[in-house]
């Protein structure tokens, strides 16, 4: 099974009637499609979840983020990954509200990210609550 597949099965176990995996969605102030790694629709809400399946260390310093898989290895920097989740969850309500003329409020809507590997070090960020795994 991929990453997603282990999100897709909590969204199952978690009562979200239905989810969906590697969705694309239009983000026109980018000009292209980018993929949202996994959608849950439970009953009062639109979980948005960003997949990593990283290993080693994962932290954040400010808005950029950091990987080290291995001890001996260099971390990797990234840009801002709950910024960028923000923003495809942003396009996703867009799509929903523009597209398809179904408008649903923005606080329905959770982005997360979640890290799926069970020996990664990692940071969960939701809707700016932290919480350490």
């Amino acid at each position: 099974l991929q990453a997603e597949d282990f999100v897709g099965e909590a969204f199952e176990n978690a009562g979200c009637s239905d989810y969906f995996l590697r969705k694309r969605v239009y983000l026109p102030e980018q000009g292209r499609n980018r993929e949202i790694d996994c959608i849950g629709v439970c009953k009062d809400r639109v979980l948005v979840v960003e997949v990593k399946n990283w290993r080693g260390d994962v932290w954040y310093n400010g808005i950029r983020w950091y990987q080290k898989a291995t001890a001996g290895g260099k971390a990797l920097e990234f840009e801002d990954l709950m910024a960028e989740a923000q923003f495809k969850t942003d396009a996703l309500r867009k799509h929903f509200e523009y597209d398809h003329r179904v408008p649903i409020h923005k606080d329905c809507f959770v982005t997360c990210i979640v890290f799926t590997k069970p020996n990664v070090m990692y940071l969960i960020h939701i809707r700016g609550c932290r919480r350490r795994g």
